[in-house]
């Protein structure tokens, strides 16, 4: 295909991916060939369905204003710079291997570090199960939120279901430092 609506990618592959590109994906099971963590900037992807769509990666994803719609996303982590909304989605098995100049472990499914920006996240009828801060190789420390890491910034989260995430260290799912603001409803 040619990752139009009617006519959706039936691979994944890196060159499909770049700033400000539409992307939609039949159902099947992708892996998204990236070799190295990349960084987008409004990126919108629209799979066929939860149960339907499958996205494996072991990289992380930079992102600024992105869409996410209607798949499951594994291993994969997301650091949001900017404005993400995620409508039925999946993130599953992410694990912390982003890590920083001190080589402390970042990552998780979602990281929003804010240092500099407000990032916004907002989230309806999403499941985050088996993600873990557990420290990835070679990393001197990890710093909370299995699922979800927010800074700065504020998250939304609308029919949310949190499953098994797991932190060995501080918190459990989602963790919250700095100026933010979170509100739920179910």
């Amino acid at each position: 295909g040619d990752g139009s609506k009617g006519n959706p990618y039936n691979q994944f592959k890196q060159q499909y991916i770049r700033n400000d590109a539409i992307i939609h994906l039949a159902k099947g099971d992708y892996f998204l060939d990236t070799t190295i963590s990349a960084q987008y900037n409004n990126l919108t992807v629209y799979g066929s369905g939860m149960d339907k769509t499958f996205i494996t990666s072991h990289h992380a994803l930079t992102i600024k204003h992105f869409y996410l719609s209607d798949l499951t996303l594994s291993g994969v982590n997301i650091i949001n710079h900017g404005t993400i909304d995620i409508r039925n989605v999946c993130i599953e098995d992410a694990k912390a291997n982003v890590h920083d100049q001190y080589n402390n472990s970042f990552g998780r499914a979602i990281y929003n570090p804010g240092e500099h920006y407000d990032s916004y996240l907002y989230l309806t009828n999403c499941i985050f199960k088996n993600n873990t801060t557990n420290p990835a190789d070679g990393a001197n420390t990890y710093i909370g939120g299995s699922a979800i890491n927010l800074v700065h910034g504020a998250v939304y989260a609308d029919h949310c279901i949190f499953l098994n995430n797991s932190d060995n260290k501080y918190n459990g799912c989602v963790k919250l430092s700095g100026k933010n603001n979170f509100a739920s409803h179910q």
